[in-house]
């Protein structure tokens, strides 16, 4: 199992700490740089500690006392934060270590090195490895190569094929009748039937006469079972009692020319669990749980056959008889397009595809491991509950960490706040009638701008934080600390949490301030040359745009057209990277540092 410690995929520190923890991270930034065992850059050392801090003064939680140790490491493991601020947890002991040993640091020390230890076994060595050495290749390439494997290609097809809605059937699949043209997107010859014939090849539950897969429910091909609900929790498509219809992500995927690297790794990801965890629609006997292990076994030596460890567990004759069962799942996975047949007859995933797979890989361990813990009865895709294991709350925090977001009935959501605005404009859409297209129209767009408003403009605690996050961000990228700033950046939510500020009010607090330093003469002179951050290029399209936008203080204003624009991840972390590059200028021309500037501009006075 792996020893190697993994980044953080969490949320990063919103809020300064109090004033009596700066005397502790000052020690503790000086003590890291004197470190001849870490030789961190103190401003580093210092942003981490905050970082720290924060998110335990969240909680209620006092760093500083070695008896809330088993506490903080309960949070940090349970919020998704197990890579970077443990890293800063057990420097910060050690720190304590050296300049208190009598007070407690050594029992909180050893609590650390276990829960390291017993960390260190959640994943095998070969898994950890593939998630980190994704984050090292270049990102276009990655989403190139995943915009190659037909279950991304066929996105496009499946969402053009659907249109305004198919009808489905009562278990939320397709009807027999589209089996055959949806199947043939992925290069399957299938049919949906009434009755299986009597005579060919009997094959993962469909009867295959003349290479034709002969099905009475989708759910009887694996690969277009797993892709349906890849879509699904992507937020491609949405399945209601009766219909499928476009999610609330389609209309990005259609708008580009090449899905997003993130959108692409969440169908892969998803489908690959899907595939993987096969056999959890079946009763978790000893036949299908040794199914379950050797396939998981194959998938995880895929990711690196000259490294992976034998995880199948002995070699017993009920493993020799089920293996040909659990390799037809790779078989599934390479007609798929993300796996290969090397030159030594062994199965590989493509390096441009190991990250994407890998995130799968962990997400069927997190299946299994819940079907197992919560001794839960298998899942049956045909039954009369909508639920299904991506529905599962300890698997969707495991999608959170990995990257992958899941907003479900986005539409309905935004409807049902519509819906007061618009019955004060005397349309009632419980009982809709609608005699002038164009005086409904006209009433929508007043109650969107409306919604907009009060979702973009936050007041009190919300401004302020929103506030910190952009002051946040402006410190990291200013002092070089890319990983924090993409810490603070993913940490934002879509909805308000507590005090903490949504997406929306982090991007309306941006845009406002941009505005307001543009139409002071002074201070436009300096930001009208700024210049935007390193960054994906994407999120540096939407920077520069907003800063157009701003130059007439009209950055605001155009919300609606940068949204249509850009994705609203792009303007987000686009606003972000605006307005560090206008304070970053600012502080420049007035011989302050950045910190000094937006301790002086970034705060809700």
């Amino acid at each position: 199992m792996s020893k190697r410690k993994k980044r953080t995929l969490g949320n990063p520190a919103r809020s300064r700490p109090h004033v009596g923890a700066q005397a502790v991270i000052r020690g503790f930034a000086h003590w890291m740089g004197d470190s001849p065992e870490t030789f961190t850059d103190p401003a580093a050392a210092r942003a981490g500690l905050e970082a720290l801090l924060a998110v335990t003064a969240r909680s209620g939680l006092d760093l500083h006392d070695p008896d809330e140790t088993e506490n903080i490491l309960d949070l940090l493991i349970e919020g998704g934060h197990e890579g970077g601020l443990f890293d800063v947890l057990h420097d910060y002991l050690h720190f304590r270590l050296d300049t208190s040993p009598e007070g407690g640091w050594v029992d909180a020390h050893e609590l650390l090195e276990a829960a390291l230890s017993s960390s260190d076994d959640v994943l095998p060595d070969v898994v950890a490895a593939a998630l980190e050495d994704a984050g090292r290749l270049d990102p276009d390439q990655r989403r190139h190569a995943l915009a190659e494997v037909p279950i991304v290609a066929r996105v496009r097809d499946m969402l053009e094929w659907i249109g305004s809605g198919r009808a489905i059937t009562a278990s939320g699949a397709l009807r027999r009748a589209d089996i055959a043209p949806v199947a043939a997107l992925l290069g399957i010859a299938a049919r949906g039937v009434a009755k299986s014939p009597h005579w060919g090849e009997f094959r993962d539950g469909a009867v295959v006469v003349e290479g034709e897969a002969h099905v009475q429910s989708m759910w009887e091909l694996p690969t277009l079972a797993a892709w349906w609900e890849a879509l699904r929790v992507a937020d491609l498509i949405e399945i209601t009692r009766t219909r499928v219809r476009r999610g609330s992500a389609a209309s990005d995927w259609l708008d580009e020319a090449m899905p997003q690297l993130d959108d692409a790794t969440a169908v892969v990801a998803v489908f690959v669990a899907q595939e993987l965890t096969g056999a959890l629609q079946s009763d978790p006997d000893d036949w299908n749980t040794t199914i379950l292990r050797l396939t998981l076994a194959h998938a995880v030596a895929a990711l690196d056959p000259d490294e992976a460890v034998d995880l199948a567990g002995g070699h017993t004759a009920l493993d020799e008889l089920l293996r040909p069962r659990a390799e037809r799942t790779l078989e599934h996975l390479a007609g798929a397009g993300l796996v290969i047949v090397d030159d030594a007859g062994r199965y590989r995933v493509p390096d441009l595809l190991r990250g994407a797979f890998a995130r799968g890989v962990v997400l069927a361990m997190t299946f299994i491991a819940g079907l197992v813990d919560d001794d839960q009865e298998a899942f049956d895709p045909g039954d009369d509950d909508d639920s299904s294991p991506f529905d599962d709350p300890e698997v969707r925090a495991t999608m959170a960490r990995l990257g992958i977001v899941h907003t479900p009935g986005m539409a309905a959501e935004v409807m049902s706040e519509l819906a007061p605005l618009l019955a004060e404009e005397g349309i009632d859409l419980d009982n809709l009638v609608v005699e002038d297209l164009d005086v409904v129209n006209a009433a929508l767009a007043r109650a969107t701008e409306r919604r907009n408003l009060d979702r973009f403009t936050p007041v009190g605690q919300h401004r302020a934080m929103a506030l910190t996050v952009h002051r946040l961000v402006t410190e990291a990228l200013a002092e070089n600390g890319v990983e924090l700033a993409r810490a603070v950046m993913d940490g934002v939510q879509p909805d308000p949490v507590g005090n903490l500020p949504s997406v929306a009010q982090v991007i309306g607090v941006g845009l406002g301030t941009l505005d307001e330093w543009h139409r002071d003469p002074a201070v436009a002179r300096v930001v009208v040359r700024a210049q935007v951050p390193e960054w994906d290029a994407a999120e540096v399209r939407a920077a520069r745009d907003i800063l157009k936008a701003a130059r007439n203080g009209a950055a605001f204003d155009q919300l609606g057209a940068l949204i249509g624009r850009h994705r609203g991840k792009s303007v987000l972390e686009g606003t972000l990277l605006a307005v560090a590059g206008a304070a970053i200028a600012r502080a420049e021309h007035e011989g302050v540092t950045v910190r000094d500037l937006v301790g002086r501009v970034l705060t809700d006075d």
